[in-house]
């Protein structure tokens, strides 16, 4: 039969990225590659304490933390 579509992952940006949010990815997308779906790292982000190199997974939110702050909010 003819190849059919990969599944997507739906995976949550929030903190420090310029449009937080949710984002479609493929299988296999890194950190790196919904920071770069998000628009990028936000002005304020502590890029240092980001491991861009991170597998996502499906229904996961990555928090991506700004300079000066010690935790995430909590997730309702």
């Amino acid at each position: 039969g003819a190849p059919t579509a990969p599944p997507e992952l739906l995976v949550q940006a929030a903190g420090g990225v310029a449009k937080p949010g949710v984002y479609s990815l493929v299988p296999g997308a890194r950190v790196a590659d919904l920071v770069e779906a998000a628009g990028g790292l936000s002005d304020d982000a502590d890029g240092d304490r980001v491991n861009l190199a991170a597998p996502v997974a499906d229904g996961q939110r990555i928090w991506l933390p700004r300079r000066g702050e010690d935790q995430p909010p909590d997730v309702i």
